[in-house]
C-alpha cells in the first residue's frame, strides 16, 4: 500500500483524480486499503477501490465506465477481473469475492499491478537518485601534549562531562505551574550585579520565569474539561497476543462463574439418560426373548434368501453369457443373409444378357455390311478381269480361240 500511495502520487492522482469526485476523495492515507476502514464503512472503502481502479484502467488504455456506489459488488469485481486479463494479467489464485471486502492483499496486488502497467505504457522509467557531492570538511588535529592547551577557567577538563546533574522532578515542574512563586530579595552579599554569593557559579533563580497568576481552581477545571477530549482510543489487534490474554482470563471467568450451575444440569441429564439406557436394555432383552421363535426364522428365511439370491446371481451371469452369445450370432446371421440377398440380385439380374444379345445384333448387322462390301469389290475385281482380257484378245487375235475365259 506505501507503494501504490508513492506511484499514485507520482501520477498525479491528487489533482487528475481526487477532484473528479462530488465531493472530491479524500488523499490516500499508507494504510487506507491493507487494513479494515476504522469507521467500519466497507462500501465507501469498496467504492473508493473501484472507482480509483477503473481511473488507472482509462490511463492504460482500456474503456472502462466507473461503477457506481450502489451497482452489485459481484458484476463490479467479475468486470475488474476480466479488464485485467484483457490487459496481459495472470488469472488470479483468489476468488472475487476478495475484492468485495475493500482492503487486503487482493485490493493493493490489483491496485499496484495497474499502477506499474501505467508507468509501462507512458514510457516512465525510475532512475537512480543523484546525490550532490559535498564539500569535504577540514579537520584540524589538535596535538594533546601541546603545553600551550589549558585546562577551562576553574582548572576544569571541558571535554569533561559533569556527571552531578539532578533529575528534574514531574511533581515540582506540576507545582511551578498552579502556585505562585515569590520572588527571592537579593543577598546582602550580592555583587555588583545584583546576584547573590550562591550565585557565582551561573546558576541563578529562575523561579520567576515560571511563575503564574492562574487561579490553580481555574486549571483544575480546564484540565478536566480538556481531558477527555485528549485521551487515545487505539483500536485492539485481532492478532495482538494480549488481547489475547485478556479474552482468556474473560472466559475464564465467565466459565468458572457459569460452571456450578452447568455441572448440576449435566449431572441431572446424566443420570436421566443412564435410567433410559438401563430401561431400554431391560426392554431389550424382553423383546428378544419375547421373539425368539420369530427371530429364527428370520435367520432362517434370511440364509434361504441368501442362497437363493446367490442362485439367482450365477443364472444372471449365465443368462448375460448367452445373450451375449445371441447378439453374435445374430450379427453373423445378418451378414450371412445380407451376402445371399446380394448374390440372388446379381443371379436374377438380365440385364447382362440383353446386353449381349444387343451385341449379337450389332455384329450381324456389321456381318451383313462386310459381305455387301465383299460382293461389290468381287464384282468390281472381276469388270476390270474382263476388261484387261478383252484389250489384251483385241491386241493378239490367234491367241482368243486357245484362251479360256475363267470367271
Amino acid at each position: 500500500m506505501e507503494n501504490v500511495c508513492e506511484k499514485l502520487t507520482l501520477l498525479n492522482y491528487e489533482t487528475d483524480f481526487c477532484s473528479t469526485g462530488k465531493p472530491p476523495w479524500p488523499l490516500l492515507s499508507l494504510t487506507y486499503f491493507a487494513i479494515p476502514s476504522p469507521t467500519n464503512n466497507q462500501n465507501e472503502q469498496f467504492f473508493y477501490f473501484t472507482s480509483l481502479t477503473a481511473w488507472l484502467l482509462g490511463k492504460a488504455g482500456r474503456n472502462f465506465p466507473a461503477p457506481q456506489q450502489f451497482d452489485d459488488p459481484n458484476a463490479t469485481c467479475t468486470n475488474i477481473l476480466t479488464e485485467l486479463k484483457a490487459l496481459g494479467f495472470a488469472t488470479p489464485s483468489y476468488a472475487p469475492a476478495k475484492l468485495k471486502q475493500g482492503f487486503g492483499e487482493a485490493v493493493c496486488g490489483v491496485l499496484e499491478g495497474l499502477t506499474d502497467l501505467v508507468f509501462e505504457r507512458s514510457g516512465y522509467k525510475f532512475q537512480k537518485p543523484a546525490y550532490k557531492e559535498e564539500p569535504e570538511i577540514q579537520v584540524e588535529v589538535v596535538d594533546e601534549d601541546d603545553p600551550s592547551l589549558g585546562t577551562a577557567a576553574g582548572g576544569a577538563d571541558p571535554t569533561k562531562i559533569d556527571d552531578n546533574v539532578e533529575a528534574d522532578d514531574g511533581d515540582v515542574e506540576e507545582e511551578a505551574y498552579i502556585t505562585q512563586a515569590t520572588p527571592t530579595k537579593p543577598s546582602a552579599t550580592a555583587g555588583p550585579a545584583g546576584r547573590s554569593a550562591d550565585d557565582a557559579g551561573g546558576a541563578g533563580d529562575d523561579d520567576t520565569l515560571i511563575a503564574s497568576n492562574i487561579d490553580p481552581e481555574a486549571w483544575r477545571q480546564e484540565v478536566e474539561r480538556v481531558a477527555p477530549q485528549l485521551r487515545v482510543t487505539t483500536v485492539a489487534d485481532a492478532k495482538d497476543w494480549r488481547s489475547h490474554i485478556e479474552q482468556t482470563h474473560q472466559y475464564y471467568k465467565s466459565i468458572g462463574a457459569s460452571f456450578p450451575e452447568t455441572k448440576t444440569a449435566l449431572e441431572k441429564v446424566a443420570f436421566g439418560v443412564e435410567d433410559s439406557v438401563e430401561k431400554l436394555a431391560t426392554w431389550e432383552k424382553y423383546i428378544n426373548h419375547q421373539f425368539e421363535n420369530l427371530t429364527s426364522e428370520y435367520r432362517a428365511a434370511r440364509e434361504q434368501l441368501a442362497t437363493v439370491q446367490e442362485k439367482y446371481n450365477i443364472n444372471a451371469e449365465k443368462l448375460a453369457e448367452k445373450t451375449n452369445e445371441l447378439a453374435r450370432i445374430s450379427e453373423q446371421l445378418e451378414a450371412v443373409k445380407t451376402t445371399m440377398e446380394e448374390r440372388g440380385e446379381t443371379i436374377s439380374d438380365t440385364s447382362p444378357l440383353v446386353k449381349i444379345k444387343q451385341a449379337i445384333k450389332t455384329l450381324r448387322a456389321e456381318l451383313q455390311q462386310m459381305e455387301v462390301r465383299i460382293g461389290v469389290v468381287g464384282h468390281t475385281l472381276m469388270s476390270k478381269t474382263i476388261k484387261t482380257k478383252q484389250q489384251s484378245a483385241a491386241a493378239s487375235p490367234g491367241d482368243d480361240e486357245d484362251s479360256d475365259v475363267v470367271l
